[in-house]
Parts: C-alpha cells; structure tokens; sequence
C-alpha cells in the first residue's frame, strides 16, 4: 500500500529544466567552454555537483568550477519571474493529500531552495517534509536522496512512489527499490531514457494526466 509520495521539482513541478539548461551553457561559454543545447539538456536532474564537472572537468569547488556554478545560479534566478508551475498541479497534490497520501520533496536542491520554492508556487501546505542536498548525502542519480526520503516519511521502499521526469529520477529511485512515476512534461524522451537502459515504472504527459487518471496511476 502507497502511503508516501516522494516528489522531483524542476521539469516535474514546475517548467525550469530549459532555463537550468540557458544558465549553463552561458556560465560555461562565458567561461570559454562550449556546451550543446541537446548535451546540456541531457544533465538536467543530475546534481549540480555532478553537473559541474562533467562541464569544465573540474571538481565544482574548484576555481573554474566554483565560477560557472556561481555564475550559472545568478543567471537562472533572473528568470525566476518565468518560472512557472505545469497546470494542475496545486489539484493534484491536493488530490494526493485527500487519499491520506504524505508527500515529501525529493531534489538535489538545497533545502532552503526547496522550501522557498514550495511557499512561493503555495505549495508548501501539501509538504510534509524535505530531503535535499546535503554534505554527506550523494545527488541523483545516486539513490541517497530517496533513501533519506524514506526516512524522513518513515516508510520501506513498498510503501512509496517518486515522481519525476528525469532517467535519473528513475536512477535514483530504483537504486532505493522505489517505483517511479515519470511526467513527459520536463521535456525528456523515450530515447533518453532509452539511452540510459532505466525503464518508468509508468509514464504521463504531465500532473494534470496523473490528475486525469489518478485511479490508473500507481498512487491509486
């Protein structure tokens, strides 16, 4: 029985991947690295510790890491304004939560990034806690933030469902026995995931379909 809801943000909750994927093509070409639109995109949802590296070949506390992981942030929070939630999402968290569903942020963001996220869209009354970045706790696609999840719900693996839109969403779930939910919406495709060898546990065009068909979904 499905009593936790573990939850990915961005491409999932809310329509940021593109602009996570602006900001690190201009902090790398700024930086003197040229990074493809289709590349970069391919990294959306790994951590940003992870992704760092794989762009300049440096750890990300390096010099040259800590300028585009710095740089990359400035320039994705100027278009915060645009940043928006995919439709029906307040109804289906909202949904969630009248089946007795407990729902929990699952994200390789900071905490305090997440929580702040979750207050602006109004969301944050749905939220019955966080698992996030943290110094000890590896990033997806590494499984430790679900497996932190799980404790802070309080559940086995059985009892929870993630929902994402990343392989790596699907990664990390796996990685922790959980079953993943993913939504199209963040813009990756079959190959993608194709291309990674991780298969869904169930597939949706976005939130409002999982809505639309909530007593199919798995959370049913």
């Amino acid at each position: 029985m499905v009593k936790a809801v573990l939850l990915d943000v961005d491409g999932t909750l809310l329509n940021s991947n593109e602009y996570h994927v602006e900001a690190y093509i201009q902090a790398a070409e700024e930086n003197g690295i040229p990074l493809d639109y289709n590349e970069a995109y391919k990294l959306i949802g790994i951590g940003g510790d992870k992704i760092v590296p794989m762009i300049c070949g440096q750890p990300e506390d390096s010099h040259l890491g800590s300028l585009i992981s710095d740089r990359k942030s400035k320039i994705y929070h100027k278009n915060d304004s645009k940043i928006k939630l995919f439709p029906h999402v307040p109804e289906l968290l909202r949904k969630m939560v009248d089946r007795g569903l407990k729902l929990y942020i699952a994200t390789s963001a900071e905490k305090e990034d997440a929580v702040t996220l979750m207050e602006k869209h109004n969301l944050a009354q749905y939220i019955s806690g966080y698992s996030t970045n943290m110094p000890h706790i590896g990033s997806k696609p590494d499984p430790d933030i679900v497996k932190q999840a799980l404790k802070v719900a309080k559940v086995s693996a059985a009892e929870a469902i993630m929902i994402g839109d990343s392989p790596w969403d699907v990664h990390a779930a796996h990685g922790a026995g959980v079953k993943c939910i993913v939504v199209r919406c963040g813009g990756f495709s079959d190959k993608h995931f194709q291309e990674e060898n991780i298969k869904p546990d169930q597939v949706f065009e976005d939130p409002a379909d999982i809505l639309k068909n909530f007593d199919d979904s798995l959370l049913a």
